[in-house]
């Protein structure tokens, strides 16, 4: 029982508002234009989530903020790629990294 109630609290789930979601989206989706428009290279969604945690750290107090933050910041980040198809995942490989296809 003490060890079902550890698990429970470890897996909380956390809920946006509309308004939340699309705060932090437009955030993000505005950083990945200026980033476009500034240089050649793609960002990556590690490099994207580290510069909105980066950018929000004066809301962090405790470790346990900026794990529910990047959580939160993870999973806009993935509804924006595979629901409201805001953002494109690059899956461009190299030659070398693809099966032969002898």
């Amino acid at each position: 029982m003490e060890l079902k109630k550890k698990q429970d609290s470890q897996i909380k789930k956390i809920t946006l508002t509309f308004e939340e979601y699309e705060k932090i989206a437009r955030s993000l989706l505005h950083h990945v234009i200026e980033h476009s428009e500034l240089s050649d290279n793609l960002i990556t969604q590690g490099d994207l989530v580290e510069w909105y945690l980066e950018k929000n750290m004066r809301n962090v107090t405790t470790e346990a903020d900026l794990k529910k933050l990047e959580k939160i910041c993870n999973s806009v980040v993935e509804r924006m790629i595979r629901k409201d198809n805001n953002l494109m995942v690059d899956l461009d490989l190299d030659d070398e990294s693809m099966p032969d296809s002898k």
